[in-house]
């Protein structure tokens, strides 16, 4: 698989014009200047969806730059089996587990 466009990307208002044909567009924009997506708000959604749907696409890329991706499931099931693991010990590992189990809620909390 080729490595995909370098990060960081970001979000790029584009004003609605008959050239894109919808309301709302949104172009993501990688750090070498490719362009991977355009999002539309195409009157099946409204500006705010067109603008979060953009806003999740360049936060994936970017929080996850220099991981696999597909290792991050089973990362977060190691996460969650040590802190059962600790938990049925009876510590904390001096707050470790305290802080994996803010950031795994954190992960896996619904996006508003």
């Amino acid at each position: 698989m080729d490595k995909h466009s370098p990060e960081p990307w970001t979000m790029v208002k584009v004003y609605p014009s008959p050239r894109y044909g919808a309301d709302f567009p949104y172009r993501v924009e990688a750090a070498d200047q490719f362009s991977p997506c355009m999002i539309y708000g195409d009157g099946t959604q409204n500006r705010g969806t067109a603008e979060a749907n953009a806003e999740r696409i360049v936060a994936c890329v970017n929080n996850l730059a220099g991981l696999n991706p597909k290792a991050i499931p089973q990362l977060a099931r190691e996460v969650e089996s040590l802190i059962r693991s600790a938990d049925l010990m009876g510590t904390n590992l001096k707050g470790s587990t305290t802080n994996l189990r803010a950031a795994l809620a954190k992960a896996k909390e619904a996006t508003p």
